[in-house]
């Protein structure tokens, strides 16, 4: 019966990242703060920090592979500029959305936007 618990808590943590994905992917460009996830999901900050590390990741980690994937799909699949898809993905300015995306893909946005 231990070892029982213990998977489905493992497993019940695996969801943890799904969960917080669908969260932050409900209303794209508005990420809501790790505060503002972890009363979605009826527990404390603490709590779901600890949780998402005990799967080894974060909310941070999280954000920022959303804010990735997010990118590269309006890099590849629209002729948005580049100004609009960095508010779309959360980033008031373009430049720092291209120093977060160059240190999420190890290239400029221009590269996925041309591979087309």
């Amino acid at each position: 019966p231990l070892r029982r618990q213990r998977q489905m808590c493992i497993r019940d943590r695996e969801g943890i990242i799904a969960k917080v994905r669908r969260i932050l992917l409900s209303n794209p460009g508005h990420f809501p703060p790790v505060d503002v996830v972890a009363s979605h999901l009826a527990t404390s900050t603490r709590t779901l920090s600890r949780s998402l590390q005990d799967v080894g990741t974060s909310y941070q980690r999280i954000l920022d592979e959303v804010r990735k994937e997010m990118a590269i799909e309006y890099l590849r699949n629209s002729n948005l500029p580049i100004e609009e898809i960095a508010a779309l993905v959360g980033y008031s300015d373009p430049s720092n959305f291209r120093k977060a995306f160059r240190r999420w893909t190890q290239n400029a946005p221009s590269y996925y936007r041309e591979e087309r």
